[in-house]
């Protein structure tokens, strides 16, 4: 058992730990089922194949199986990956290849199936798109990681405010936190945070707030984490209008941590706005 693991997981992750059987820490995390639980060995990335591919695949029993994958990768649902490249298919997942062989069993029969490495472009600069016209304010964010601080152009009358969010999946909290505070009145509540041991209240400390005539956010099924944070607060206590589909999170923060060799995305905080949790956790367009 890696004690250093464990420890991580019973000080920060938002639910009950499981106990720890092996040191493998692929095996280990992928047996959660969590889909916000990531293990990496890119802190900018967090590579893993079959989610790249939008294979959905799950753990039973300590075995990998595929749960369903697109058409035309021609896997049957709730087959077993018993090698990936002749290796242990944990581990194989979240390493980058040109091409995977998945040997697979279903009822009793093995078959394989080769997938080509999907191409992925990242984009890590954190780059803010400002545009203003008259009392119209554009803002476009690519993560919530970078400066979010625009106290300057928002010290003039703002009467529309359009916030693009999509494709955001989220960073840091207290950027969020610290741009929300632009707009909610002071010494109002924000948001509230409860993790497994504790529960946060974040009240706006800004004086200096603004009150546009109107806030439209435009979001997608990729706004996710402390982007979705952002619209949904918007939504909640500044009556913003929301376009675009779905969001894609859970009302699920998480943190990134250094482990070995590895990066570890914890879920570690459910946010709320109201007394309780809030009952639908995906925000839809209105």
């Amino acid at each position: 058992m890696d004690k250093k693991l464990a420890t991580l997981f019973e000080k920060y992750y938002l639910y009950t730990p499981l106990p720890m059987s092996d040191s493998n820490p692929e095996k280990y995390i992928l047996s959660y089922n969590d889909k916000y639980l990531k293990l990496s060995k890119d802190n900018l990335l967090f590579w893993n194949v079959f989610d790249l591919l939008g294979i959905d695949y799950y753990v039973s029993r300590g075995l990998l199986y595929i749960k369903k994958a697109p058409s035309s990768l021609q896997i049957h649902d709730h087959s077993q990956v018993c090698l990936i490249n002749n290796h242990n298919p944990f581990k194989e997942l979240i390493e980058k290849r040109d091409s995977y062989q998945l040997l697979l069993k279903f009822k009793n029969r093995m078959y394989l199936v080769s997938i080509k490495t999907p191409e992925v472009m990242y984009n890590n600069e954190d780059k803010n798109l400002i545009l203003r016209e008259n009392n119209n304010l554009f803002i476009k964010f690519q993560n919530v990681n970078g400066n979010l601080e625009f106290s300057r152009i928002l010290n003039t009358p703002v009467e529309n405010l359009i916030i693009d969010l999509s494709g955001n999946s989220g960073g840091s909290v207290k950027n969020a936190i610290l741009f929300l505070e632009h707009f909610i009145p002071y010494k109002e509540n924000i948001v509230y945070f409860k993790s497994r041991h504790n529960d946060y209240k974040v009240t706006c400390s800004n004086k200096m707030t603004i009150s546009p005539k109107c806030i439209h956010v435009l979001i997608d099924h990729h706004t996710l984490s402390s982007a979705e944070l952002i619209a949904k607060a918007l939504k909640v206590k500044c009556n913003a209008k929301i376009y675009g589909s779905s969001s894609g999170g859970k009302n699920i923060v998480t943190n990134t941590f250094k482990y070995k060799s590895y990066y570890i995305k914890i879920p570690q905080f459910i946010y709320y706005f109201n007394d309780d949790v809030d009952a639908s956790p995906r925000l839809s367009a209105d």
